[in-house]
This record gives structure tokens, sequence and C-alpha cells, in this order.
């Protein structure tokens, strides 16, 4: 498989948006003087507590108004709680069996599971409102997300398989770096520990030298919409503008380790030129339970560049929560 252009830009773009993802893209307010105008997001969990999700993940390619499939599979998991004391929660992560790879033979689809799907039983605990703070057996996950990621590579063309094998993006060998691909946590804990104001706030936020301009909506949802009395939802998104040259020195160390070979760098680096900025554009919105678990989330990423979109989308939902 040759790598081109639109394959790095493709790359690119996943590892800008997954950079500007792991920093604080909420407009929260610590300093709430009247706790009655905010929604907090805390964890209300219990010793026994199970939850069941099933996940979607889908990418499509817009080039001149006609729409591709880049890649589409779906698992389950599952969270429970193992342990609770006054000041933490320990919580067990089960996954389900992945569906939909078999059927998609590209660099892409493999790039997203590998990053995205948790292939092993993981223990992790949280602080008392529910923000995580440690995993505790991530010595055995990064194991088994290394096996899980070479089995997805093997099923790749010899030579771009051997090349992505020691790109630094499948580097699992500490708590942090296994923290950062646990997805489901970043997903569904990423909000607890904060307070969001009710009704529409706007901020801006020029973290890692992209700047955004964010707005966020809070609510407690009414008896048409609710599940349990006191569920919330809260709603973000984030518009940025990424000069190309703040893209290539974001992207390119990780990325220029899977060039077929220095002439395709060279020949990115040309194209490149014609780039002058990327759009991103990300919605994300939780539907959370009274007790802080999430019920639906949903989060979509618009990247667009030149003439092309590229369009990800995750949706989450709760399947069976006992309680």
């Amino acid at each position: 498989m040759k790598y081109t252009f639109r394959n790095f830009l493709t790359g690119m773009v996943v590892a800008i948006a997954a950079l500007s993802m792991s920093v604080p893209t909420f407009a929260q307010d610590e300093n709430a003087n009247n706790p009655e105008d905010y929604v907090p997001v805390i964890a209300y969990f219990n010793l026994g507590d199970v939850v069941t999700y099933h996940e979607i993940r889908s990418k499509f390619k817009i080039t001149d108004g006609d729409t591709a499939v880049t890649y589409h599979y779906e698992f389950n998991y599952s969270s429970e709680v193992v342990d609770s004391t006054e000041t933490s929660y320990t919580i067990k992560y089960l996954p389900g069996e992945i569906l939909g790879l078999d059927d998609q033979n590209n660099l892409n689809a493999f790039l997203a599971a590998g990053n995205d799907y948790m292939p092993a039983e993981l223990l992790f605990t949280t602080d008392e409102c529910g923000a995580i703070t440690h995993i505790l057996n991530w010595e055995n996950v990064s194991q088994a997300m290394s096996k899980g990621v070479e089995a997805l590579l093997n099923k790749l063309p010899g030579e771009q398989a051997k090349k992505l094998k020691n790109n630094s993006i499948f580097n699992f060998n500490s708590e942090e770096a296994v923290m950062k691909r646990f997805t489901p946590a970043v997903i569904h804990f990423a909000l607890h520990g904060n307070a969001y104001k009710l009704g529409m706030t706007e901020s801006t936020d020029d973290t890692n030298g992209v700047k955004s301009f964010i707005q966020t909506y809070a609510e407690y949802l009414d008896e048409d919409e609710a599940v349990y009395e006191g569920d919330y939802r809260v709603v973000s998104k984030t518009q940025s503008e990424i000069p190309s040259e703040l893209a290539m020195k974001i992207a390119a160390p990780l990325l220029k380790e899977a060039m077929g070979s220095e002439k395709d760098w060279e020949n990115v680096e040309k194209e490149m030129s014609k780039v002058s900025k990327i759009d991103i554009t990300q919605l994300q919105a939780w539907d959370f339970f009274f007790s802080g678990w999430p019920n639906v989330v949903y989060r979509s990423k618009s990247s667009k560049y030149l003439n092309s979109e590229t369009l990800e989308i995750t949706n989450i939902e709760c399947l069976k929560g006992d309680w």
C-alpha cells in the first residue's frame, strides 16, 4: 500500500484532533458562586453497579460532494464498580468483541481500531467525583494492547505493517500512554468533577497554539426526555482553525515514521504547501443519568482542508444498567 498525500492528510487530522481532544474544551466554572445555576457532573456510584454500553465508530470522506465510507465498526463493553470508598471508586472495564473490521483491509480502519478499542480487562480508579486517577493493571493492559495492534497490523501488506509496528503511535509502555488510549474512559469520565453553567456559555482557548471558539450548553432534562429525575445533559461545540505550518509541526514527527520512503515525504511536503489551513469542528454531547453514569454520548469531528472533508462520528448508548 503506497502512503499517499491523502493518507498523510488523514493521519495528520487524526493526530491533531487527538491532541486537541486531550486538552479542556469546555467552558467550565470552578468558582461557581451559586450552585443552583450550575450542573455538576458527579459520580454517585454504588458498589456492584454494572453498566453495559454499545459503541459505534464511523468515518466518512467527502470530496466535491461525494461521500465514501472510510470505516465503520462497533463493539460492546461494560463497567463494574468493584470497590467504593469515601474518596474513590475502583472500576473494572470488560471489553466485548469488535465487529466490522474483517471486511475493511485499509490503514485508516486499523489505525482507528488500534487506538480506540481496549482489548483487555482493565482496572482503574477514580476520585470521589468520578475523575480517573490511575490504571491499576496498566502493564498487563499494555501487553494486551500491543498484541492486539500487532494482530491488526498483520492483516496489512508486509512492508507497511513493518513500518507501523515501530511507530510511536503504538507505544503503550507507560500508564500515561495506556490512559490516553483508553477511549471509553476518556469519553465517559472526561467531565466528572466539573460544573457547567445552566444554559449557553461561550469561551475561547489557545492551548498548543490552536485558537478555538467554544460554546457549551448544560441543562437538566425534563420529564419527556429524562429516564430518572435529575438526569442532565452537557453539550459542547468547538471550532478550531489550524495553520498548515502548525499542523505539520504537530503531526509530522509521528506520521513521518509511517512514510514509505524519503521521496514520499518530499512529495507530501510539496503538496502540503498548497494547504493554508485545516478547519476542525467538534460536537460533543452527553446525556447523564442522575448517578453520573452516561446514558447516551454523541461525538462528531469535521475536518476540512482543500476541497475535502473528513467526518468522524461516535455513538455510545447504554444498553443496560444494574444499580
